[in-house]
């Protein structure tokens, strides 16, 4: 089972795009954190990871999980895979002690970093509005040396889509070799900033194409993803999120939500799934599975369908206010998702890049 601990409803920055809401301080107790430990086990593999809030704000109770998570791999699971951990962090609390115990456990460790400079600085500052980019980047670097899997997580939003191929640069530049652009579809994109984000992510394919030429190794999932829905005929049932099925959030409150971005101020009893004393009501998680998989009827004659995220039910969610239902933003931004990862894909593929057939051929 895949389990994240939702530590917390505090941070120390304030993103302008957040999607939880207020923050506050709601640590979350020893007792509901061992139970969340203990169902990550109910599985054939144990994946436990950390979110926020700020994750790195409680520490002391990170380390106290890791630790009864491996108490328990040694003493009652010695049948199980080696659980596996993971955090998603603003990187501004990465000292070397934490960094040090991140690498011993074999973390997968996810940065959020918004670009360069000046497209970071645009959308997540501190709490009292400075910068946070110089020390996310120092952390950062001293992570990628620890542990070169790491990767980062942008968002692509309309304050900053002007600037996405100098992010992509800059981010390269610091040594990572996993990107994550995550596009912003909460946001409220005006005609002139879906034009801008559409010529920017045709600077970004430029840019792609010449890192392959270059023979640069590197993973842009915005694109790479795409690339892999034309191979496979789209997305298969296993490439989507389980929502409740093999992977759970728990709040603070000892509320359990399908997925970490849905708990907000942990208010939204509609999407609640159970609790961490009852476990998961399964008739629930059934049927808003069943919903957030189903197609919109407009979308079912759809060419793209079968290679949309209209299957994302927190996206849903957060934009129309039901799991089932897709924006129409959605629909625009998948789109020129899809058409700019094809025009990389069908370049490199015509060139036939070494690199590019390798990757998504498994041919040397």
């Amino acid at each position: 089972m895949d389990v994240t601990l939702f530590l917390n409803h505090a941070c120390n920055m304030a993103c302008t795009y957040c999607y939880n809401g207020n923050k506050f301080h709601r640590p979350m107790s020893e007792d509901i954190m061992r139970r969340a430990v203990e169902m990550a086990f109910f599985g054939k593999d144990a994946r436990i990871s950390f979110f926020g809030g700020e994750p790195l704000l409680e520490w002391k109770m990170m380390k106290r999980a890791m630790a009864y998570a491996r108490d328990l791999e040694k003493k009652k699971y010695e049948d199980k895979t080696p659980v596996r951990f993971s955090m998603t962090t603003n990187g501004t609390l990465v000292s070397k002690e934490v960094l040090e115990i991140l690498k011993n456990e074999r973390f997968h460790l996810v940065f959020s970093l918004d670009g360069n400079r000046e497209s970071h600085e645009r959308t997540r500052s501190y709490a009292d509005g400075a910068s946070s980019y110089d020390v996310i980047v120092e952390n950062l670097e001293r992570a990628v040396k620890a542990i070169p899997s790491v990767e980062t997580i942008t968002v692509i939003d309309p304050r900053n889509a002007e600037l996405i191929p100098e992010s992509f640069e800059s981010i390269m530049s610091l040594g990572v070799k996993n990107l994550n652009f995550s596009l912003n579809y909460e946001a409220e994109w005006t005609d002139e900033q879906l034009a801008t984000l559409e010529h920017s992510l045709d600077r970004l394919v430029d840019i792609y194409i010449a890192k392959y030429r270059e023979g640069i190794d590197f993973a842009l999932d915005l694109f790479d993803s795409k690339v892999i829905t034309h191979l496979k005929g789209g997305y298969a049932c296993r490439d989507r999120c389980k929502f409740g099925k093999e992977e759970l959030c728990v709040a603070p409150s000892g509320m359990l939500y399908p997925c970490e971005r849905l708990v907000g101020e942990d208010t939204r009893h509609d999407v609640t799934i159970g609790d961490i004393w009852k476990g998961p009501d399964l008739q629930k998680v059934v049927e808003m599975g069943k919903k957030k998989d189903e197609p919109d009827a407009e979308c079912v004659d759809c060419k793209l369908q079968h290679r949309c995220m209209f299957w994302c039910g927190c996206v849903n969610y957060a934009t129309t206010g039901n799991v089932g239902e897709t924006s129409g933003i959605l629909c625009k931004l998948e789109q020129m998702a899809i058409a700019a990862a094809d025009r990389a894909a069908g370049t490199l593929f015509a060139e036939e890049n070494p690199m590019f057939i390798g990757k998504f051929y498994c041919a040397s």
